[in-house]
This record gives structure tokens, C-alpha cells and sequence, in this order.
């Protein structure tokens, strides 16, 4: 999977991000991927710091990390590409994909999910969560939509009787 996972970046010189979820994925890749950095749980905070940035403002190509380090609160609009490994965390898969995927990002995000046959289930399971998470939020748009509308609905005039009594008074 690493290779293949390395192959997939290497293939180009554009920036790139690639998510593992083992300490022994993250080195493997750092090694097989020349021009990149790995952002590992080992590392400092100041150094992961240092490494995310140098990666945001494009000083390094490839980023390696794992989600649960680098997958939330980042902006990396200047890179279109990611190679994962699934997961059953819908929740680590989707950060991640929005690191790449935000408001500014002016290309089309490539995401390859690279997986083992041993994996199918991992990913069978990931599709799954996906697919419901689309029907989720087109549901939700829908039902926001319908409450936004408004519906205009015409009255005749009323006809107000006035009670004598009222007339005297005036």
C-alpha cells in the first residue's frame, strides 16, 4: 500500500497530502516520498507547528500525517491532490478531505484511497457512512429550503361591524 501510495505521488510534482494511521506507514512513506515531510505524533508541538507551516505556505511538496494530527482547523487550498488509507472513521476521512476541499480551493481535489483486498470491508463500510452522510445533508438542505420559503396567501379584506353602543359614544 505505501508504495503504491508513493508511486501515486511521486507520479507528479504538484502538492499533495497523504493521511496513514500507523507510525510505521507515516516513516515508510516519508522514505519513499523524496520531497516530503512527515508530521508525526513524536514531534514536538512547536515542530509539528513548523512542519504544517512550512507545508501550508508550500516550501514542502508532500505532507505526510496522520487525520488525528493534522486533519482538523487547516487550510491547505494550494494542494488538490490527497492519497489515503480508509478507515472506519468517517469523521477522520471527511477532515481530512476538507483540509484540500475548502472555500478558496480553485482546482478539483483528487482523492485516491488506496486499500488491500483485506480492507474491502474497511472500505465497503467507509462507502456506506458516505453514502449516508450525502443523504443526510441533501435531507437537511431540503428541509432548511422548505422552512426558508415563503408562501403568500391572499385574505379578502374583513368586514368590521362596529356595535351601536360604540357609535353613541363618539
Amino acid at each position: 500500500r505505501c508504495a503504491y501510495a508513493a508511486a501515486l505521488v511521486n507520479a507528479h510534482t504538484e502538492p499533495a497530502t497523504v493521511w496513514c494511521h500507523l507510525n510505521e506507514e507515516s516513516a515508510l512513506l516519508a522514505r519513499l516520498i523524496p520531497d516530503a515531510v512527515e508530521v508525526s505524533g513524536d514531534d514536538s508541538d512547536d515542530e509539528k507547528e513548523r512542519k504544517l507551516l512550512s507545508f501550508q505556505r508550500g516550501e514542502v511538496r508532500v505532507l505526510v500525517t496522520k487525520p488525528k494530527i493534522g486533519a482538523w482547523g487547516l487550510n491547505f487550498q494550494h494542494c488538490a491532490h490527497m492519497v489515503t488509507f480508509p478507515s472506519h472513521s468517517f469523521e477522520q476521512y471527511y477532515q481530512s478531505v476538507r483540509r484540500q476541499w475548502r472555500f478558496g480551493q480553485t482546482r478539483p481535489v483528487v482523492v485516491d484511497v488506496v486499500s488491500s483486498e483485506g480492507e474491502r470491508e474497511v472500505l465497503q463500510n467507509l462507502q456506506r457512512k458516505q453514502a449516508n452522510a450525502d443523504a443526510m445533508f441533501s435531507r437537511l438542505v431540503s428541509e432548511m429550503s422548505s422552512a426558508m420559503s415563503m408562501h403568500r396567501t391572499i385574505r379578502k379584506p374583513l368586514t368590521l361591524e362596529v356595535p351601536s353602543w360604540l357609535h353613541q359614544a363618539v
